[in-house]
């Protein structure tokens, strides 16, 4: 683990990412210092009808570590189910990624990213839903939405959070399952005769 940590670390260096990483099992303390500028997009505040908003895709080259740690296969192995339930934390990060995103870019992200078929009617009530919160501000242009974090830094908090949790969860069932496999191996069941 503390290898491939050493090996993410300098791939960030080498990638012009700023951040200090650490974690360690035993306490389950993820911390990153993202010292990242985020582009000033407040362009996209205008009531201006003749301002456009250009969609552009999301590239692996906005992704560099994403698309040197995971391959399509293990990003598209993420049911949908866990991709809606956490619906929030993916649309925060890929509009922070971007800088401002419409709607359909989104579902172009997440279906590109994860191979998960969100339906509008399922992403634009969660949009609203963060902008009614604060953590997204909405610009409408004229045939769309653009949105864009309102607070970078609580925007990563929150995400951290729950990213945190995941890894607790996941490591704590990982442990589990190991136990498991251990007894069984030590006591195994009798087999019918």
């Amino acid at each position: 683990m503390d290898d491939l940590l050493a090996e993410l670390k300098s791939e960030m260096d080498a990638a012009g990412v700023d951040a200090d990483v650490e974690f360690s099992l035993p306490t389950l303390e993820l911390t990153a210092a993202l010292d990242a500028t985020i582009d000033d997009t407040s362009q996209l505040h205008t009531d201006d009808p003749s301002h456009h908003y250009t969609d552009t895709p999301l590239t692996g080259d906005d992704l560099p570590l994403l698309e040197a740690w995971l391959d399509d296969a293990q990003l598209h192995g993420v049911g949908d189910d866990i991709i809606a339930e956490y619906i929030d934390e993916v649309l925060l990060v890929l509009i922070t990624v971007r800088g401002g995103a419409c709607g359909k870019e989104l579902l172009q992200d997440v279906r590109r990213l994860f191979g998960a078929d969100v339906s509008p009617g399922t992403m634009y009530p969660h949009l609203k839903q963060l902008a009614d919160a604060g953590l997204l501000e909405m610009s409408e242009l004229t045939k769309r939405k653009v949105y864009r974090v309102a607070d970078a830094q609580a925007a990563i908090k929150h995400v951290d959070s729950v990213v945190l949790q995941l890894l607790t969860f996941a490591v704590g069932l990982q442990t589990i399952m190991a136990d498991c496999i251990v007894n069984q191996s030590a006591d195994p069941q009798p087999q019918d005769e």
